[in-house]
């Protein structure tokens, strides 16, 4: 059986949902965005099978994505999409989902569609320990706008490499790491986070990540840590809906402070937890 599935969303008409029938060969999200329209995208995860964190976050970066891409605004019909949503998870078998919304802007401008997969993340080690990561000389072409053409130039750099890690890291023609390739990216030194703005997506993790740490205060410097740097950082990680907060601890060949998860962002991690808690919203259909 595959697991992935996908339908189209039909507002204002009936059935609210239209199957899009996959091929055996297609798995995951990143492959099921591949025989959809190409446009724009976000994604999250369920808990408690129909409560989801952000939801209005996750419409406005569809809509900005599609001004950026188109230079005009695309709206979207928050309440039926909400109601699509909740239809979806209701049919969907599984107990937790990977979630993905997907805007058409190159064939029939507006139209969504929306991808389940079941939820995979990463294993408690992953967290206890910390995980590798690799970095790569690339970036967006369009940081803000997150494009599902995005994703193939993204599975080409995951397959082309030698080494198999949790993230590659994008590192730009300046030699500063912006962001990953599904995640963004965060140094920590002396007890301060510093991450990129500039060249990067805003990821909505991202900003909850913010939440977590002005409520623990936490400074936060808006600028990407340079590569050459990163022997001299304390503490690392990197976030994403399915990872929360993920410690690195180690960036190509360079171990990052001890070895081992820092304080800080163990810390944070416990205030995301909160901040997470007060941002879900539960669907019904």
């Amino acid at each position: 059986m595959n697991d992935t599935a996908a339908w189209k969303v039909n507002f204002g008409g009936e059935p609210l949902l239209s199957a899009i029938p996959l091929p055996d060969s297609v798995i995951g999200l990143n492959q099921a965005s591949g025989i959809l329209p190409e446009g724009a995208y976000t994604t999250f995860r369920t808990y408690q099978r129909n409560w989801v964190p952000k939801l209005d976050e996750h419409f406005r970066r569809l809509q900005e994505t599609a001004f950026l891409t188109l230079s005009r605004p695309v709206t979207i019909d928050e309440t039926g999409l909400r109601k699509a949503l909740a239809l979806a998870l209701q049919q969907y078998p599984k107990d937790e989902a990977r979630v993905r919304l997907t805007m058409d802007l190159s064939q029939h401008i507006g139209d969504v569609y929306i991808s389940l997969e079941p939820l995979k993340t990463p294993p408690p080690e992953a967290y206890l320990y910390g995980i590798r990561t690799l970095t790569r000389k690339m970036q967006r072409s369009n940081p803000k706008a997150k494009l599902t053409a995005f994703l193939h130039t993204a599975q080409k750099t995951v397959q082309a490499s030698e080494q198999k890690v949790e993230e590659i890291l994008m590192v730009d023609a300046k030699g500063r790491i912006l962001e990953g390739l599904s995640s963004n990216f965060f140094a920590i030194q002396k007890g301060e986070i510093w991450t990129a703005e500039e060249g990067v997506l805003s990821g909505i993790t991202r900003m909850m990540v913010f939440e977590a740490a002005r409520n623990l205060g936490v400074s936060i410097h808006l600028e990407p840590p340079p590569l050459r740097t990163i022997a001299q950082v304390d503490e690392a990680f990197i976030t994403s809906a399915s990872r929360a907060i993920l410690p690195v601890v180690q960036v190509d060949q360079t171990i990052i402070g001890d070895g081992r998860p820092g304080k800080v962002t163990k810390a944070l991690m416990e205030a995301f937890q909160a901040v997470l808690k007060d941002s879900l919203e539960q669907l019904s259909a």
